[in-house]
């Protein structure tokens, strides 16, 4: 049951939601409540909310709070639309779990979006839905610290990991796909941990993908698939496994090495798919290069 009060004054009264007082997984916020419009979410509303994993926004709300989903540990994914105007500062920080925010760009506005991925390090795979159709982005995290300089008296700022570089192609107007796709080689000389989700995000929904872009993801995954294809099994992601199996996307020697894990885990479709790759080898992928770029 959400918490609540009514907020402006006569024909201007809307609701403001300021927690809830009931645990749950699933968080859904409203439209209208008592014949009111929902359009904010208070500062704070639900901090340090352990049970909600998944959150979602409607298309009326245009505030969300300071703080409002700080240090919430199960939450794993959050809905909304660009209707809202802002997430306030530390909305979503220290919730740690969380990996996916899936977001309608129905007035193709994108600066809730940056304010979003500004205000947390950690990785995070966006899911955008537009009138043109769906697309998928992940952008890494990073690690942003000071380093004393003892002789100097002064301390030196630094960053560590792709995850500014890969924010900094989301516009206020979308996502600059070109600069996006050209970063890759950056994340691939770090790890395959870094890499492979960009690659996979960009593959399975290939919006403006180009042919040279599809290449450069495609290589990657297949060369490093001994590394990568186990990785993807142990943690679980069997969607993505089987989008490499259907792509042909991994060697006989990642099979060899991940049908160990895959049988531990008792799955006997991916199981039958890796037996399958061990016989036959996969077509060599086409090789990019940086001078092509």
């Amino acid at each position: 049951m959400l918490t609540y009060r009514i907020s402006g004054s006569g024909a201007g009264q809307y609701i403001t939601v300021t927690g809830r007082d009931a645990d749950g997984p699933e968080l859904r916020i409203p439209e209208t409540m008592e014949g009111l419009p929902v359009l904010e979410i208070a500062s704070h509303a639900f901090e340090n909310d352990a049970t909600v994993e998944s959150v979602h926004l409607p298309p009326s709300l245009e505030m969300v709070g300071s703080f409002a989903f700080y240090n919430c540990p199960a939450l794993r994914e959050i809905r909304f639309s660009d209707s809202i105007g802002s997430f306030g500062l530390g909305a979503i920080r220290s919730s740690e779990k969380l990996a996916d925010l899936i977001f309608r760009a129905d007035r193709g506005r994108y600066s809730v979006l940056i304010s979003l991925l500004e205000d947390v390090e950690i990785a995070l795979t966006v899911h955008v839905f537009m009138a043109e159709g769906e697309a998928c982005f992940h952008f890494p995290a990073y690690v942003r610290g000071f380093q004393e300089d003892t002789r100097a008296r002064a301390f030196h700022s630094f960053i560590e990991g792709q995850g500014v570089a890969y924010r900094e192609t989301v516009t206020r107007k979308g996502v600059d796909i070109r600069s996006y796709d050209r970063l890759f080689p950056r994340a691939a000389g770090d790890s395959w941990q870094v890499a492979a989700p960009i690659a996979l995000a960009r593959l399975r929904w290939p919006w403006r993908l180009s042919p040279q872009a599809e290449s450069q993801y495609r290589t990657y995954l297949l060369e490093m698939s001994p590394d990568i294809l186990p990785g993807l099994i142990s943690q679980g992601r069997r969607e993505d496994v089987l989008f490499l199996a259907e792509q042909a996307l991994f060697t006989p020697e990642a099979a060899s090495m991940s049908l160990a894990e895959a049988t531990r885990r008792g799955d006997a479709e991916i199981v039958s798919l890796l037996m399958d790759t061990k016989k036959d080898q996969p077509p060599e992928a086409e090789v990019f290069s940086l001078d092509d770029w």
